[in-house]
């Protein structure tokens, strides 16, 4: 069975969504450490992929603007 559908079922309020963080995009993983952490099976973990997410997200937002930029002058 669907892990979100068993939860969902325990819950019966809410919608939930389970995500496999290692294969999440860019942009999802940046909200998601954003938001409220519910449960942590291993902290370094959690650390670590904050820490990469967070840098991985403003290169991209620096290499982006870059790109934005070139391509409205040209």
């Amino acid at each position: 069975m669907n892990l979100s559908l068993t939860i969902e079922g325990v819950i019966k309020k809410y919608p939930v969504d389970v995500i496999i963080l290692n294969n999440a995009p860019l942009s999802l993983s940046y909200r998601i450490i954003q938001s409220k952490l519910l449960f942590c099976k291993n902290e370094d973990f959690w650390v670590d992929f904050i820490t990469k997410t967070l840098l991985m997200y403003h290169d991209h937002a620096i290499s982006s603007r870059y790109i934005l930029e070139d391509l409205l002058i040209a």
